[in-house]
């Protein structure tokens, strides 16, 4: 019986381990293929002010990651960088040419410090923003984040965190911006760029 329960304890650990490398690790490259969400999206103002700020403080980047992707495309348009990391909780990303990681981001450990991090439209669903944008500083050189600006609480069923303003994005990052904008589609959005910490 010991040995039973011994066995059993080791074999959960070896799975543990290895659901966690590949959760960590485990990547897929992927072909285009057939994206409606992103095809009535991908001329939205805020996506062509992500790619004009990252051009604009990061032209000679080499590395990026999109935390948050779902079924985005944003981080193709970004072609002079080539290397390309996709990340989502939910559903694994289907970036061409990028790795496409689905895991949890706060568990997960990038490999390197990225030269650009990306964070659109995700903030607004976390109950903890804070933790989440400290991690986003501490494993990028510049990060770019989006958020619904100022819309009203209810309006999104998915948004915990509405309304988000210029202060409630500051108390999450604890440093100012480099630049800001706000997008002007149907409804607001706000596009910021940081600067990373070096803790």
């Amino acid at each position: 019986m010991k040995n039973l329960i011994f066995l059993m304890q080791k074999l959960q650990g070896k799975i543990a381990r290895t659901v966690q490398s590949l959760n960590n690790k485990q990547v897929r490259q992927i072909t285009p293929s057939n994206n409606d969400y992103w095809e009535k999206r991908k001329t939205l103002d805020y996506y062509k002010k992500v790619i004009k700020l990252a051009k604009k403080h990061s032209p000679e980047a080499q590395s990026v990651i999109d935390v948050g992707t779902h079924i985005s495309q944003t981080i193709t348009r970004l072609d002079w960088i080539p290397d390309k990391t996709a990340i989502d909780l939910k559903h694994l990303p289907e970036i061409p040419g990028a790795r496409n990681i689905q895991c949890d981001f706060m568990t997960f450990k990038p490999e390197q410090r990225y030269d650009l991090v990306l964070c659109l439209q995700v903030l607004e669903h976390l109950d903890c923003p804070e933790l989440f944008t400290d991690k986003l500083l501490k494993i990028g050189k510049k990060v770019i984040i989006s958020v619904p600006y100022k819309w009203p609480e209810g309006q999104c069923q998915y948004h915990v965190q509405d309304p988000v303003d210029e202060d409630k994005l500051l108390s999450w990052t604890h440093k100012s911006w480099i630049e800001m904008a706000i997008a002007h589609d149907r409804a607001k959005r706000m596009v910021a760029v940081f600067d990373g910490s070096l803790s």
